[in-house]
This record gives C-alpha cells, sequence and structure tokens, in this order.
C-alpha cells in the first residue's frame, strides 16, 4: 500500500446512472476479541441502480511522514492536518444504519444524505482503520450495523490520532488520561501534579482552582497549533471533552494589563457527539460547503467560555522540542531470514508508532492474489498493545486454491501500515503455490 497524493476535500454530490455492478465481497477483519465478517449491503434493485459519490473521494491512504530533525513548526502543524483529514473525510453509504453510542445515544446514517468526519462512537479507531472500508473512487462506506463497535471515533482519539501522527511519547486513548503522566505536558507555566495519572482524580477544575485564573489564562494565551484543550470538570464519567488547537492565540489586553476574557480567544478543532445523540447531527460548513458533521473544523473558543468550562492547555514533548521527531519504522527480529509463512508466523512486530494493520499479501507481478490482514482497533489501543503484534495469532491468506494456480511461483510479502501513513515491508519472499 503506498501513500498517494491526498485531494482537496470538496461537497459537490454527483448522482449518475449506471447499470447494476458486481458486489463486493465480504471483508474479515480481527479486532483483537473476535472476527468480524462486514458484508457489503447492496440497495433493493428497482430496475437501473444510481451510482453515487462524493465530490473528492480521499484518494488513499494519506501519509504524516515528515524527513529526520524535522522542526516542531513542521511536526504540529501536520497534527493539526491529520486530525483535519478525519474530521472531513467525506463519505456516504447504500442502506441507512444507526450509530449507537455508550451512553445509549444513536446516530442515524442516512443513505441519501453526505457525512464527514468519523461518526462519534467510543470504539478509538482513526481515519486510517476508516479508509480500510472506504471507496477512494466513490467515497462510499462498505460498512453497517455490525462494524459499529469497530470503527468511530471520540473527541479525545481524534486529538490522539492527530497526535499520534508525528509523535510517539504520548500513551493515552481518553480525555481522563490526557495527563503529565501519559506524555501530555502543561503549556504556559501552570503548576500540576506531573506524576497525575487520571484527571478523575484531580479534575481540570480542581487544577483551574489551584492556579487561579490569571495563571491559566496566560496558559490560554501560550498555545501553539496541535496542543490540546481538555475539561474534566468533575470525576465522574460523564463531562469531559478534547480539542485541538489550530492557531496561535489570538489576545489581547485591557488598559491596565490584564486579559481581555471576551475578546482573547483561541480557535480550535474538534469531534463531539453534538445533536447526534437526537440523531439530527450539526450541519458544519467544511472548505466552503454544508456537510453532515457533529463537531467543528474552526471554532472559536474565547478565554470566558474556556475559563467557564475549566479547561487546560497539554501539549508533547515532540511540538516542544524536547523530544526530535521519531522517523517512522517498523521492525521484526528474524524477518530478514524468513523463507515461509509458518516462518513469518513466528515474528513479533514492533514500532515507536501505532500500528494501523498487518498484511500479508500474495502477488502475481504487481497484482495482489491474496491477502490476510489483522486491523488494529479499540482492544490494541485500551490495552496498550498497539505498538507490538506477536504474529502468531495472525490469519493468514485464506482459501488460496481458488486464488492462486498450483505450481506456479508467486511473490508474498509481510506489510505494516503506521499511524503516520507509511508502509513498511518487513520480509517479501518468493512463495509457490503446492495446493
Amino acid at each position: 500500500m503506498k501513500p498517494l497524493k491526498l485531494t482537496a476535500l470538496l461537497l459537490t454530490l454527483l448522482m449518475l446512472l449506471a447499470s447494476c455492478g458486481e458486489s463486493v465481497p465480504a471483508v474479515t477483519v480481527e479486532d483483537g476479541t473476535n472476527t468480524l465478517a462486514i458484508e457489503t449491503e447492496e440497495p433493493a434493485e428497482t430496475g437501473e441502480k444510481e451510482e453515487r459519490r462524493v465530490g473528492a473521494p480521499m484518494s488513499a491512504i494519506p501519509s504524516y511522514v515528515l524527513p529526520e530533525g524535522a522542526s516542531t513548526d513542521e511536526i504540529r502543524a501536520m497534527a493539526v492536518k491529520a486530525m483535519r483529514d478525519e474530521l472531513t473525510v467525506q463519505w456516504f453509504v447504500d442502506k441507512n444504519f444507526t450509530y449507537l453510542n455508550a451512553d445509549g445515544g444513536e446516530f442515524k446514517i442516512n443513505s441519501r444524505e453526505v457525512y464527514a468526519g468519523l461518526p462519534y462512537t467510543q470504539s478509538g479507531s482513526g481515519l486510517l482503520q476508516w479508509l480500510q472500508y472506504y471507496d477512494p473512487d466513490t467515497g462510499r462506506m462498505h460498512i453497517g450495523n455490525d462494524i459499529q463497535g469497530f470503527l468511530g471515533n471520540s473527541c479525545a482519539a481524534s486529538v490522539m490520532w492527530g497526535w499520534s501522527s508525528v509523535c510517539t511519547s504520548i500513551s493515552w486513548n481518553t480525555t481522563y488520561l490526557m495527563t503529565p503522566g501519559h506524555g501530555c505536558l502543561p503549556v504556559g507555566g501552570y503548576k500540576v501534579d506531573m506524576g497525575l495519572m487520571d484527571y478523575r482524580e484531580h479534575t481540570t477544575k480542581q487544577i483551574v482552582e489551584d492556579n487561579g485564573e490569571e495563571a491559566i489564562m496566560r496558559a490560554y494565551a501560550a498555545v501553539l497549533p496541535a496542543d490540546g484543550l481538555i475539561s474534566v470538570a468533575n470525576s465522574a464519567a460523564t463531562g469531559a471533552h478534547a480539542q485541538m488547537v489550530i492557531e496561535p492565540a489570538h489576545v489581547v489586553m485591557n488598559a491596565d494589563g490584564t486579559f481581555n476574557r471576551d475578546e482573547s480567544y483561541i480557535m480550535i478543532q474538534d469531534q463531539h457527539k453534538g445533536a447526534m445523540k437526537t440523531g439530527a447531527p450539526f450541519v458544519t460548513e467544511v472548505d466552503g460547503q454544508k456537510v453532515h458533521y457533529a463537531g467543528h473544523v474552526a471554532d472559536k473558543m474565547t478565554f470566558t467560555k474556556l475559563l467557564a468550562n475549566s479547561y487546560i492547555p497539554v501539549t508533547t514533548a515532540e511540538f516542544t522540542g524536547a523530544k526530535p521527531y521519531t522517523v517512522p519504522a517498523a521492525s521484526a527480529e528474524g524477518a530478514e531470514s524468513a523463507a515461509t509463512m509458518n516462518d513469518l508466523k513466528q515474528l513479533t512486530i514492533t514500532s515507536p508508532y501505532k500500528i494501523i494493520t498487518v498484511r500479508v499479501v500474495i502477488r502475481d507481478g504487481e497484482e495482489e492474489k491474496a491477502e490476510g490482514k489483522k486491523v488494529f482497533g479499540r482492544v490494541e489501543i485500551e490495552n496498550g498493545s498497539a505498538h507490538s503484534y506477536d504474529m502468531s495469532s495472525f490469519l493468514m491468506p485464506a482459501g488460496l486454491g481458488r486464488k492462486l494456480e498450483k505450481g506456479k511461483a508467486y511473490t508474498m510479502s509481510l506489510e505494516v501500515l503506521l499511524a503516520p501513513g507509511n508502509t513498511v515491508t518487513l520480509a517479501e519472499i518468493p512463495y509457490t503455490y503446492n495446493g
């Protein structure tokens, strides 16, 4: 899988008439606890079928890879871009279905509409997982109710995947864990226990009270693009939110040297449930076009509003220059000497970046004939295993007798897609199918 150029996002919905095409076969994906078979659903036959597409589908997996020695400005800008791509990817489905949120809310997906951004769920998966089920020619998503626990993300997860495209120093997946103990550092000099692991133990509201409003406003004034803004108002599992800063703070001072709280503001992007809980998503402007999306691609948060909701700003080591940029890579000891499928099953893959997919692909020249795929999702993110994978549990390509010719020579590759969007080939070996 090679990174290709990401086209600009437009919303024009083109309706073209075409004859009924072939159905797409089922895809099988492991989520760490079971195997999900995702069958595509075709609309009812009506004589002629409308061929649909969004104005500018995301053509392929985007790349967020930077060169060694990338500056903090470059790192921050790429994190903002990665999250924005996740908030603005346009898509549609062929059959109505409903996403159910963990708190009982629901988001009804209408097959006649075009949507932007991943649906709000607690699944914690990101854009690159989403694109495994995306048609880059039309923007169609091959999903239904059976996949809702695997695809979609939350406010914190959308920020996490933006950061994960360029950062290796973070270990959180929810707003409550965006703490110093998980790699989220305070911005602007306010005081916080650097060993704090969970904001439900000491909330952001308490941190604002500990430091005083002026200190927190000085912190707001210091934010830069890609920094996070987080709010955990109480110790219950409700009322938390995470946002990403997209511009330096806009600061207005009063004549007496104090902050003008109503005129000073921070521009953010975020994902949240919004009106999806009642089944009616927001309509948001993306690149000058109206799309269905519950969140913001550019929203103004005044210092007054930020303080009222007890937001605190956080950053990470790569954004400050405390840790240099890590060039995306993956490895597996013994991969260079692997010669058979069984050899691949003995490997353990590791990467400083989050792993998105592991694939074993059998090719005839450039043509892919068969593949086995493991897609990482919520389970691996939550249990911290997204940086390592034991191949002994991998499901190798199945049904080879239907796809390959007995006695013919092929090439078999072990490929790993990482959160920055790059694919690392760890092994490429001759393979002869003997039935």
